[in-house]
């Protein structure tokens, strides 16, 4: 009996390692600088973080998530100007 089958004698699907999926996604090419778009993203991730935290905090969200987006658009281009 191989590994294909089930005891019975019966040919399974989906068990081989040929018939698994492999990813075809592209291959990381190397280079690990971040472009503008990442680094803002970063930025604004960190930043909506932070505002959030601190609205929270304060008990006051909407004013929290103004300094977020305030703080999350300066890391942002701060993080877009390191080269």
């Amino acid at each position: 009996m191989s590994s294909d089958e089930a005891p019975d004698g019966e040919p399974t699907e989906g068990t081989s390692p040929d018939d698994i999926a492999t990813d075809d996604a592209p291959t990381d090419d190397g280079d690990d600088e971040m472009d503008d778009g990442q680094a803002m993203a970063l930025g604004m991730g960190v930043g909506i973080a932070l505002g959030a935290a601190m609205g929270t905090a304060m008990d006051d969200l909407a004013l929290g998530m103004g300094v977020g987006i305030a703080l999350g658009a300066a890391f942002g281009a701060a993080f877009s100007a390191q080269e």
